[in-house]
């Protein structure tokens, strides 16, 4: 079987077998003697056997006339194959297809569905040869012999006196009145033997199994859906092109709870410079932050002042959302980020104590999985698990960033003024969870049950006084003022904001002299 490198077979009955590799690489079958003998039909002009002169029969009406011989051809219309269907060895064994040579026939075609392994050029061949075939066969010669010769049987190349090309014996029958043989025509000339193309091979890339990286934190309200909703997220991805996903589980007493999977890779990292504090009130143009990411492919692109206002190019760095304005590449992982928007979305007061190198920087985009609120707690003692294909044991991340989702924000913009009677009014102006806009003519919405503020004087975990107010500002007498102790003088005041789940951080208004 020239050119076969392999075969497919699955099975069942040794017939269907024979008859597939037939259809390609005909065979000639023998069952006169003792035994089958399954042989190759294929032949030279020189291996054909001369019959000797056809046999004439003593009756008309029989096996090729009184002649002994007769010749016809088939009227239909040919059905031969068009195609041949394959393993293409040079496309890692993925089926290929190669048409035989000539003129499209009308009608549906047909393909001979081969399981083989071939090489284009070598299915090409064969598509040719089988076609050609087709048209061979469909002209046949009866001929009958006086005599038996051993040396021809089913599947022998001869030729007939006076009649010209290669004939093969399809079947032969032992009769009183002779040997009847029952000739199909060969093939005049070889197969056409031009090249075949295999196509392109897109095959998928071989890699081993990788570990996952795991981080998992709750994000600021953004205004979508319910303002009681958490809104906690985990980056799953791998430094490795072989990660194919990752099994999620919450950690309960120390059993894996299961809260879903994901195949999709987040982009997340680490620094590899530390971000000085900031006060987050502008852009910073000239601010940098280098970072380290996975996976290798991921890219990040530039964003205009206004495609960061709408929230472009967001980065969770710790605790703190910042926003880039250029990116560039400098290494398959690692990334130079300049021009950053640091606080957002009320996480200034991260912003103002900075971060080291090495702290953990994710991307907040769609690729982020988002986990179910009524399958985990919004809890600092929060961990998350996620085990994949390439994880000896499961990667582990504690929620950061615990209650942040539903946690007031902190008013801005302190104000602070003396009376004459030696009373101080101070008042501010109030922000709301998932309101990122200031618009001009439009009140802040109120996304708390009520608007309560809470005052104090002195630390904010044991304050020396406490005040609270419904409205954005609070008249203290100097009759109170004097009876605080001695030792508030020097103390910061400060405003907290009440909100359905808890206080915002503080807003420092003033310090007492």
């Amino acid at each position: 079987l020239q050119g076969l490198v392999g075969f497919s077979d699955e099975g069942g009955p040794l017939q269907s077998t024979l008859a597939t590799i037939s259809s390609v690489y005909p065979l000639a079958s023998d069952a006169g003697g003792g035994t089958l003998t399954v042989s190759s039909s294929a032949h030279t002009s020189a291996q054909a056997i001369m019959l000797p002169e056809a046999a004439s029969a003593w009756e008309d009406g029989g096996f090729g006339g009184a002649t002994g011989q007769s010749r016809s051809r088939s009227n239909q219309v040919d059905t031969g194959p068009t195609a041949l269907r394959y393993y293409d060895l040079d496309r890692d064994f993925q089926p290929g297809v190669q048409r035989a040579d000539g003129r499209a026939k009308s009608g549906q075609s047909r393909i001979i569905e081969f399981p083989g392994a071939l090489t284009a050029n070598a299915a090409r061949a064969l598509a040719n040869a089988a076609a050609q075939r087709s048209n061979a066969v469909q002209e046949t010669l009866a001929w009958r012999l006086a005599e038996l010769d051993p040396s021809i049987a089913p599947g022998t190349a001869v030729q007939a006196p006076s009649i010209p090309g290669i004939w093969q014996v399809a079947g032969w029958e032992w009769r009183e009145r002779g040997v009847e043989l029952e000739l199909v025509r060969l093939p005049s000339a070889g197969a056409n033997t031009a090249a075949g193309d295999p196509g392109i091979l897109r095959a998928p890339q071989d890699y081993l199994a990788a570990p996952t990286v795991l981080r998992a934190f709750e994000l600021p309200w953004d205004g979508r859906g319910s303002s009681d909703a958490q809104a906690q997220y985990t980056a799953v991805s791998s430094f490795g092109d072989g990660w194919s996903g990752a099994a999620l589980y919450i950690e309960n007493a120390g059993q894996l709870d299961p809260v879903g999977s994901t195949r999709t890779r987040s982009v997340t990292g680490s620094t590899l410079t530390s971000l000085a504090p900031s006060r987050a009130f502008l852009l910073e143009r000239n601010a940098t932050l280098a970072i380290e990411l996975a996976p290798q492919s991921a890219e990040l692109v530039q964003a205009s002042p206004a495609m960061l206002a709408t929230g472009a190019n967001r980065l969770l760095v710790g605790d703190e959302v910042v926003q880039f304005a250029i990116a560039e590449k400098i290494s398959p992982t690692q990334w130079k980020l300049q021009g950053l928007l640091r606080g957002r979305g009320g996480t200034e007061g991260v912003a103002g104590i900075g971060h080291p190198a090495g702290s953990a920087a994710t991307i907040i985009d769609a690729s982020l999985f988002l986990l179910d609120p009524a399958k985990v707690s919004s809890a600092a003692t929060t961990v998350i698990a996620a085990i994949g294909r390439g994880d000896a044991s499961p990667a582990l991340a504690t929620l950061e960033n615990p209650g942040i989702a539903r946690r007031p924000l902190s008013p801005v913009h302190p104000r602070l003024g003396t009376m004459p009677d030696g009373a101080i009014q101070l008042s501010w102006t109030r922000r709301a969870r998932g309101a990122w806009e200031w618009l001009d003519g439009v009140d802040t919405p109120l996304v708390e049950q009520s608007e309560a503020y809470r005052v104090g004087i002195g630390p904010i975990n044991d304050p020396l006084a406490i005040w609270e107010t419904t409205t954005p500002e609070l008249l203290i007498t100097a009759q109170s003022l004097a009876s605080l102790a001695p030792g508030s003088y020097g103390a910061p005041l400060w405003v907290r904001q009440i909100g359905n789940y808890g206080l915002s951080d503080a807003l420092l208004l003033a310090v007492l002299n």
